[in-house]
């Protein structure tokens, strides 16, 4: 979806107050307050920026060798 140009935001549901704590559940009433958490930019994010994700990567190489016995 990226290459064809849309923006893929990720949140995490428990973070998300405004939809984690309403009593009014449902599709239509969650894409309209996710719509307005993007519109002001106060979306909390799930995914690690760039640095964070490589750091992670490192580490759970290095894991995985460990697993193995390698290293």
């Amino acid at each position: 979806m990226v290459k064809d140009g849309y923006d893929i935001l990720v949140s995490h549901p428990t973070k998300t107050r405004l939809i984690a704590e309403s009593r009014v559940k449902g599709v239509m009433v969650d894409a309209r307050v996710l719509a307005e958490l993007i519109r002001l930019d106060a979306l909390p994010p799930s995914l690690p920026d760039e640095d964070i994700a490589s750091i992670r990567e490192v580490v759970s190489g290095e894991h995985s060798w460990l697993e193995r016995g390698v290293g």
